[in-house]
């Protein structure tokens, strides 16, 4: 499939992994402004999620110094069990999304520690496992923590649609402004 001169891909599809690179390839919809790898236990053999934010348009002017407060949308992709030295065997995945209305996606960071919990650990909706506490800046300002479910977690509790990925609003953890 990389082989070929273009590819077409329909909005939030990937290309598996390219046997002789390793890379892959992921349609987000706009050009990535931000991204952070999920961090993970030591050792454990956990699925790799990466959460990135783009902005809608490749031709979109943004400034940093100003405040703008159209939606924008986290993506969390599940790139399945990554390990080192050895060519990834799952096609990434658009898992869900998390849309909020601060503004443009400026920057994601996930708690680097301590805020992983095992997918087992027993709680039910509506306090489901969590993957992490992500940070995300927007561009009104503000940087808002947000408690992520493991996605297997959340999707079991929720009516699936193969044609879309689910997008949802949550409510942040905490909000931070000046």
């Amino acid at each position: 499939m990389w082989d070929s001169a273009q590819t077409t891909k329909k909005l939030f599809e990937s290309v598996p992994s390219h046997s002789d690179r390793w890379d892959m390839f992921l349609f987000t919809g706009g050009p990535v402004w931000a991204m952070e790898w999920c961090p993970t236990p030591d050792g454990a053999p956990a699925t790799q999620y990466v959460a990135l934010a783009c902005h809608r348009g490749m031709d979109d002017i943004h400034y940093v110094n100003r405040t703008y407060t159209e939606p924008g949308l986290v993506q969390l992709w599940d790139c399945g069990k990554l390990e080192y030295n050895k060519c990834p065997d799952t096609q990434p995945a658009l898992v869900y999304g998390l849309t909020q209305d601060k503004g443009f996606i400026w920057q994601l960071k996930w708690c680097p520690a301590g805020g992983w919990e095992p997918p087992s650990c027993g709680r039910k909706a509506p306090f489901l496992p969590r993957l992490g506490l992500l940070a995300v800046a927007s561009s009104s300002g503000v940087v808002t923590i947000y408690s992520l479910p493991h996605p297997d977690a959340l999707l079991s509790n929720t009516k699936k649609d193969d044609e879309k990925p689910p997008i949802y609003k949550a409510r942040g953890v905490v909000t931070l402004k000046l």
